[in-house]
């Protein structure tokens, strides 16, 4: 028994190594006050919050020093990645990804991918099975890493999570999170994009927007079929910025969308890029499964 979790530790170690060294990282834990400070520093100014950063540095030290996952990523010296995450206890004992921020000049570089193999590898070395975390799921290009390329499950859709958020990044959107579970003993690697068989019933597309009185207005239909499709903005940061009455109305469909899907037990098991939409069927029909 020990042999094999000491091989598995082993493997997704080296497998966090070979994504650090594509991206010509160093990834490491902080354990010292300046690179914590650091690590701080590159989170306030992702989400430029107006009142100190999203992790505090001594929370950065605190928690590696109880045991916890606290890491940051260099390139040629410069911190360009930072994340934290902490045992949680709900349910089965698992690790909870609280944050993971990656600099805008290296977004795009797979550095995100890299930090989460770390994560991953420091996780399997401590005993962990599933790392969770929660994120936007109005965020096509997450949502994509998170179902497909991490091959996480979504979990759970919770509206106003957080409540109201001051950051650059969330400011005038509702906190309605996803809480992605990704278990950790299956193989870490990169999924393909997995679009419904065409052959085969095409999912019937949610929300559905209809105009009405002039006013774009979104509905959820009566659900009946296999496979479902719930589309989000392809950018909904800027829908947010240049109409923010039109983000709201698509964030109240997509969380009538997945609640009215969840609650009759539809599942995420794919994201589709190209239609920025989460394919959701029931596991008792006979859909595609991801290639």
């Amino acid at each position: 028994m020990g042999t094999t979790v000491d091989a598995t530790a082993a493997a997704a170690g080296e497998l966090a190594e070979q994504a650090a060294r594509r991206c010509r990282l160093t990834v490491e834990l902080i354990h010292e006050p300046a690179d914590a400070g650091e690590a701080a520093q590159l989170l306030q100014q992702i989400w430029r919050t107006p009142h100190g950063a999203p992790i505090a540095p001594e929370l950065f030290v605190s928690l590696e020093h109880t045991g916890n996952y606290a890491a940051l990523a260099r390139q040629d010296g410069r911190v360009v990645a930072a994340s934290a995450a902490f045992r949680a206890g709900d349910g089965s004992p698992h690790l909870h990804s609280h944050i993971t921020g990656v600099a805008a000049s290296h977004r795009g570089r797979s550095v995100g991918y890299a930090m989460k193999l770390h994560q991953r590898a420091w996780a399997v070395d401590h005993g962990y099975e599933v790392i969770s975390w929660t994120f936007d799921p109005m965020q096509s290009r997450n949502a994509y890493f998170n179902v497909v390329k991490l091959g996480a499950r979504f979990d759970r859709y919770l509206p106003d999570f957080y409540g109201p958020m001051g950051d650059a990044i969330n400011e005038g959107g509702l906190s309605d999170r996803g809480l992605m579970k990704w278990g950790l003993s299956t193989p870490a690697a990169a999924h393909t994009s997995a679009a419904p068989d065409t052959s085969g019933p095409m999912p019937v597309v949610l929300p559905l927007l209809a105009v009405e009185d002039g006013r774009a207005e979104l509905h959820v239909p009566a659900l009946d079929a296999p496979l479902v499709s719930i589309t989000v903005p392809t950018d909904v940061g800027s829908l947010r910025r240049s109409d923010p009455d039109l983000a709201l109305r698509w964030h109240h469909g997509v969380r009538d969308a997945f609640l009215a899907a969840l609650g009759q037990g539809y599942e995420v098991f794919t994201f589709d890029p190209h239609h920025h939409a989460y394919i959701l069927r029931r596991p008792d029909a006979h859909a595609p499964a991801p290639s």
